[in-house]
């Protein structure tokens, strides 16, 4: 969700709206205090599901007639549509027994939204088969309801990997060889840039490049 979060942020920023987002490390407590305090006029938290179900849902301040719920309803359209997954509609996020703290103890107009189930394997390859169209559903939302044009920007890593942020230091560089066709990522969706590089993952590197070398010639 960082890492989709950063990539909206992107689209968003380049629209001319400012974006904050939330330390990784933060309690929830952290979260909402670094909210009221930046006072945004909205607050969007992503987040993924479990328990064994399907689809997507958003849960927003009531579920009539407030700025939470008329966004919730925006944004749970698009989300379905991007996805595909099952319609779980928006929810009341300060029903008894439903109280959501980032709904009802943030002071800006907010929404949570759970895009997917994390534990559903079929919800997990829908959301890496359709990531971009989540990105773009998210962010061209938010533009519309600021009244403002959502640009699109360049290709990044993060619409590929879901461990390689825009801003990381060897983004380019692995963008390069990736599209080199030197390397790739992981089926689950992962490059793993951290990860220690094995002697037959070096040699298949290599392979390639003498292969790249080999038709220069």
């Amino acid at each position: 969700m960082q890492a989709l979060a950063k990539d909206i942020a992107y689209i968003l920023q380049d629209a001319g709206i400012s974006v904050c987002l939330n330390n990784p490390q933060w309690k929830l407590s952290e979260v909402i205090t670094d909210s009221n305090k930046q006072k945004p006029d909205l607050h969007v938290a992503l987040h993924s599901n479990a328990g064994g179900g399907t689809g997507t849902e958003t849960w927003c301040w009531k579920t009539q007639n407030t700025e939470s719920a008329k966004f919730s309803l925006k944004l749970q359209a698009a989300l379905v549509k991007a996805l595909g997954l099952p319609d779980r509609g928006i929810k009341d996020g300060t029903a008894p027994g439903h109280v959501l703290a980032e709904i009802g103890r943030i002071q800006a107009v907010s929404v949570l939204t759970e895009i997917f189930f994390h534990d559903n394997i079929g919800d997990v390859q829908r959301f890496k088969e359709r990531r971009q169209a989540v990105v773009d559903a998210v962010a061209r939302t938010i533009c519309e309801w600021f009244r403002v044009t959502a640009e699109k920007p360049q290709e990044t890593l993060g619409t590929r990997f879901i461990d390689v942020a825009p801003g990381r230091w060897s983004h380019d560089a692995i963008l390069k060889v990736v599209d080199e066709g030197l390397m790739t990522g992981y089926p689950d969706g992962a490059f793993l840039p951290a990860r220690p590089v094995t002697r037959e993952e070096l040699a298949s590197v290599v392979a390639r490049l003498l292969q790249k070398l080999g038709g220069a010639t």
